[in-house]
């Protein structure tokens, strides 16, 4: 079962085929729940989960098992004293409300054996059926007081609109809607209920509609604290944006809902900043979860109205730091914080310094500083931040966004930027809040200082290309040509080209992800390019390589000038001419377009004084193919039609040699249909 055996896809398949039968569900859906189980819950390789949990589909299920059967799998899992079992149960329990979207990437045959894609409803009535006796599972399971209230509750609200649009489960729905109302509100299907009510109001029978309207106002929100869960709790972005827009009668305005969700959040905030012993109640919430929902806006509303902000602001850090680390929220103390600076910048000043060092604020305080401007002084806790390590260097990473740096000087910015690339993984995030900064003052016409232009250059060559990934290369391509045209770029350029030669040569970049940066180089200080690649001082560092450098920018070359090219050649001739042709590619090929015969190496040969030494370096590239969408002798013949320059050439002896090579491009494509027709007739 472990996740890493490469043998568990076919057991896991065969498996996933013996489910077919109802008499073997109960025992192979057991077995393979345990796959699941042994996985991690974010696995996606060599994964069971896919199978498992389309054994639970209305549609492609791929087994013949009754709905009792497959509920059965189910309450054995949510019954596990383990976390992870309950989570498989609780996807499988999803996948039986799912009522639109069936799919699956099963292969569905056994052998010889004749096979379908498993039980389908033949009518609405055993459609109907089957949903009716999965809510009712869900409904017992809720009286039952299993400990399983919250999370199904949360998958009736999440699947509500299907089930009562599309599977047509409304007196089911009103039921468990009742049950979960009497104990307590429902914040997650009031909202899910105003969104049936927003989109589907218009195709619904009047009876129905009464009805559906009779349920929302059951589970609407009527305490401080209930409201509290429903507007601040309410997830960024969702369908209850949108239904609230509706109230709002701003119809063509898409953010209408959003902007009035934001400022109920606040206001609540402002309400419940009066109110101490219902925000110890929900503070738990507030500082627990991924979505930041509006908690931002509750923080801000929360510093409107707090009549003494430390005491506020420590039952607020008292509260985060009692949630474990992988799973806090801190979207309420940022509004916190950015509501406060209105009132107390000095008192914000405090919380701040005080949270450099913090146990608990001390990891997450750039994302803190970064709520409030970032004055002279918020400068300096980001330095002292740095020291403390405690902070990892993804968390600065919010200083790249909003012009957050905008009043940081250049020169405490560089400072600031050079520290932060010494810590772990430091360098990445330094680059990109440089990048955005040069993005920022290009936008705005503004020159780059020279503080940050001599920032960018000591990054770039503090920077290791080891394994190097294409964010950090895209950042690092818009860095680099602003360091080129320094005073000092011919300098920096000589250094650049050390460093991307030596992880060339050591394969730890590959030539297509650092195309874009070399082709810079080659347009800021081609000389200099030309030296350090065809020129270089170890000979394992040959110019050969360079032709295999085209990329979504092309060829480095390309970007020379011939006339500049042909002078750097003449310098000496009998090394530098065949060096450029041993990394100049020779055809210009396309997927979709003609061959045609590269004008640089064209140029070439028509000013090297000997070019029998230059034909004979090009010859090595005739059968060398780099990538090919189409078969290898359609390349070659394409390669064929793109002689005819050189075999028209003027020069008898270039004229020759075009014809040898045609002769070699004839005998290669034959070869490759040869080895196809023998593979073929083997297949057969």
């Amino acid at each position: 079962m472990a996740p890493q055996n490469p043998e568990r896809y076919k057991l896991f398949s065969l498996i996933a085929a013996l489910t077919f039968e109802a008499k073997l569900f109960e025992r192979a859906s057991s077995l393979l729940a345990g796959f699941v189980i042994a996985e991690a819950p974010n696995n996606n390789t060599n994964s069971a989960r896919g199978m498992f949990n389309g054994l639970f589909q209305l549609h492609l299920s791929g087994t013949h098992a009754s709905v009792q059967q497959r509920l059965q799998c189910i309450d054995t899992l949510l019954c596990a004293t383990d976390n992870r079992s309950r989570d498989v149960g609780f996807e499988a329990l999803e996948q039986m409300l799912e009522t639109v979207h069936f799919s699956s990437h099963r292969n569905f045959e056994f052998g010889a054996r004749l096979r379908d894609y498993g039980w389908e409803p033949k009518s609405n009535e055993e459609r109907a059926d089957w949903y009716r006796k999965v809510l009712n599972f869900i409904r017992d399971k809720i009286i039952a007081g299993s400990g399983l209230f919250n999370q199904l509750a949360a998958l009736i609200a999440t699947n509500f609109r299907g089930l009562w649009t599309n599977a047509k489960m409304c007196e089911e729905l009103e039921i468990i809607a009742r049950i979960i109302a009497e104990r307590g509100g429902w914040p997650d299907g009031w909202r899910n209920v105003r969104a049936v009510i927003k989109f589907d109001a218009a195709r619904m029978a009047p009876h129905k509609l009464e009805q559906i309207k009779k349920i929302e106002e059951l589970l609407g929100p009527t305490s401080l604290l209930d409201m509290a869960k429903t507007y601040v709790l309410a997830p960024q972005w969702s369908t209850f944006d949108m239904a609230e827009g509706n109230e709002s009668g701003e119809e063509d305005d898409p953010l209408a809902g959003s902007r009035m969700i934001d400022a109920k959040a606040e206001e609540i905030g402002q309400q419940i900043a009066a109110e101490p012993a219902i925000l110890v109640g929900l503070l738990p919430s507030l500082m627990q979860g991924e979505d930041p929902g509006r908690r931002w806006h509750f923080g801000v509303g929360l510093a409107t109205a707090a009549s003494d902000l430390e005491d506020m602001w420590q039952s607020l850090k008292m509260a985060f730091a009692s949630v474990p680390e992988n799973d806090q929220n801190i979207f309420v103390l940022k509004g916190f914080l950015y509501g406060a600076a209105c009132k107390s910048v000095g008192g914000v000043a405090t919380f701040l310094d005080s949270a450099i060092t913090d146990s608990a604020l001390g990891r997450i305080f750039p994302l803190l500083q970064c709520s409030v401007e970032i004055d002279a002084r918020g400068v300096q806790r980001l330095l002292d931040s740095l020291r403390t390590g405690l902070a990892p260097a993804g968390m600065y990473r919010q200083l790249a966004f909003g012009r957050r740096t905008d009043p940081i000087s250049p020169a405490m910015l560089k400072r600031f930027l050079l520290d932060l690339s010494a810590l772990p993984n430091g360098m990445s995030v330094a680059i990109e809040i440089l990048y955005m900064k040069f993005h920022s003052l290009q936008g705005a016409k503004a020159s780059i200082p020279q503080d940050l232009v001599g920032c960018a250059c000591e990054l770039l060559l503090r920077y290791e290309f080891d394994n190097i990934n294409n964010v950090d290369m895209s950042y690092i391509g818009n860095v680099l040509p602003v360091c080129l045209e320094n005073s000092d770029g011919e300098i920096f350029a000589q250094y650049m080209c050390a460093k991307l030669l030596d992880a060339l040569s050591d394969y730890k970049i590959s030539f297509y992800t650092c195309s874009g940066l070399i082709v810079e180089i080659f347009k800021a200080a081609p000389t200099i390019a030309l030296n350090a690649f065809f020129l270089p001082k170890d000979a394992k560092k040959g110019g050969q390589t360079l032709r295999f450098l085209s990329g979504r920018n092309g060829h480095p070359l390309d970007y020379v000038e011939s006339g500049l090219l042909i002078e750097w050649a003449n310098e000496d001739a009998q090394i530098r001419f065949p060096a450029l042709a041993r990394g100049t590619p020779i055809f210009v090929e396309g997927d979709d377009t003609d061959t045609t015969f590269s004008p640089t190496a064209l140029a070439l040969i028509d000013a090297a004084p000997d070019k029998n030494i230059v034909l004979d370096e090009m010859m090595k590239q005739l059968g060398t193919v780099v990538c090919a969408w189409s078969s290898l002798s359609a390349v070659y013949d394409k390669r064929r039609s793109a002689l005819d320059p050189l075999k028209r050439h003027t020069d008898k002896t270039v004229a020759r040699r075009a014809l040898d090579w045609d002769r070699r491009l004839a005998e290669l494509a034959e070869q490759d249909r040869v080895s196809k027709r023998d593979e073929d007739e083997r297949f057969e």
